[in-house]
């Protein structure tokens, strides 16, 4: 069974279906064994407003799995915030006419939601209108449905994911020589959040718990080559790893795969 490390990225691509990698992280999670450490988790779900973006010493980690703070915490507000906004948006639109695709467009432009994700947005919005008018109250009424769905959804993958998945200790603090090694053949690029999750990777590698770290974080591009040579680490990116063009976004698919997975 493949072993992979997870990233920041990938935890939030499956946890909230608008987001960019939702699509192509999906399928990562179907009969494969998944790995993060305390960085990863600090970052995801726990580090608090104040906090440094990653402690020196993973000894000052308070580390829960039920937390829900950091970018967890700062997309679910994120989405909250702008849903009354939206509505004033809708009022715009009515008055020009509305249609689906002018819906969608308003949506991923208002949430800021990226392109990768409109398929699953588009989907959504057109089901809601199957069988309803496409009128001013029943857009607000969709869109709310939408906000709803994310929020619901996030909070039963999240759940679902890290009671499966092995959260390891973080060792970055250990791995100076590791750290000057990638640091030189990377000429600097790598930040020192991003640096800490890679070299907590680099010491599962080395225990043979893991041989690949997943991404979408082209900050990583940099040590794809040092990492394959020197670590046996191999620097995996979602979209091409995983990616299908006959993807086609489906909500029950996605829970299927949830599912499938805690179920091994």
């Amino acid at each position: 069974m493949p072993r992979y490390f997870i990233d920041t990225n990938c935890l939030i691509g499956l946890t909230f279906f608008h987001d960019r990698w939702h699509r192509d992280v999906t399928p990562l999670f179907e009969n494969n064994r998944l790995y993060a450490s305390e960085a990863v988790l600090y970052e995801y779900c726990n580090r608090e407003d104040g906090d440094p973006p990653m402690p020196d010493d993973p000894s000052e980690f308070d580390i829960s799995v039920d937390a829900v703070e950091g970018r967890y915490r700062q997309i679910r507000n994120d989405v909250e915030k702008k849903l009354p906004r939206f509505h004033r948006k809708v009022s715009r639109l009515a008055m020009d006419g509305l249609t689906i695709d002018g819906v969608v467009d308003a949506v991923i432009d208002h949430f800021e939601i990226r392109k990768q994700a409109e398929p699953q947005v588009a989907e959504f919005i057109e089901d809601y209108f199957e069988e309803r008018a496409l009128v001013e109250r029943q857009v607000k009424a969709a869109v709310r449905d939408l906000v709803d769905r994310i929020l619901y959804t996030s909070e039963e993958n999240k759940g679902s994911l890290l009671s499966q998945m092995r959260i390891e200790k973080s060792q970055y603090h250990e791995m100076q020589k590791t750290r000057e090694d990638i640091e030189y053949a990377t000429d600097g690029w790598i930040q020192e959040e991003d640096f800490c999750i890679l070299l907590d990777a680099v010491y599962l590698a080395k225990s043979g718990e893991v041989d690949k770290l997943v991404t979408g974080d082209g900050g990583y591009l940099h040590a794809e080559n040092v990492m394959a040579d020197r670590y046996d680490l191999s620097l995996i990116w979602a979209e091409s790893e995983f990616y299908s063009d006959d993807l086609v976004y489906s909500e029950k698919e996605s829970e299927d795969a949830l599912k499938s997975h805690k179920q091994q």
